[in-house]
């Protein structure tokens, strides 16, 4: 990843890391050569896409609508925040708890993005 690109991701995610529908924030580390790693939460069941691939009989329309609400929360407090998401798919939503919160994650803002005042 670009580094103005990475950092901008970083700054988010340092915001934002208490906003229940956005992926938690921890830190960042470097394997010592040229990566750079973000350390976030624990997505214990994986993204959006392999949760329902592993969990098709449970996925009803009560967990369905749970998920949905979560993630039109996400992208709404996004918005009021001047985020805008531009690769919203089941991959960058992500599982946590117990299937009881959804995260979203990947999302990018624009160049104009210094510091949040909420």
């Amino acid at each position: 990843m670009k580094s103005k690109a990475y950092l901008k991701k970083v700054t988010i995610l340092r915001e934002f890391h208490n906003w229940q529908n956005i992926i938690k924030f921890y830190g960042l580390t470097n394997d010592g050569k040229k990566w750079y790693l973000v350390i976030t939460e624990w997505a214990e069941h994986g993204n959006l896409r392999e949760f329902y691939i592993n969990n098709k009989d449970s996925f009803n329309p009560k967990l369905k609508l749970r998920f949905s609400l979560d993630i039109a929360c996400g992208l709404n407090f996004l918005r009021t925040v001047e985020i805008l998401h531009h690769g919203i798919k089941a991959e960058n939503v992500l599982i946590t708890h117990n299937n009881t919160a959804t995260k979203i994650e990947e999302f990018v803002a624009n160049d104009n993005f210094i510091k949040v005042k909420l």
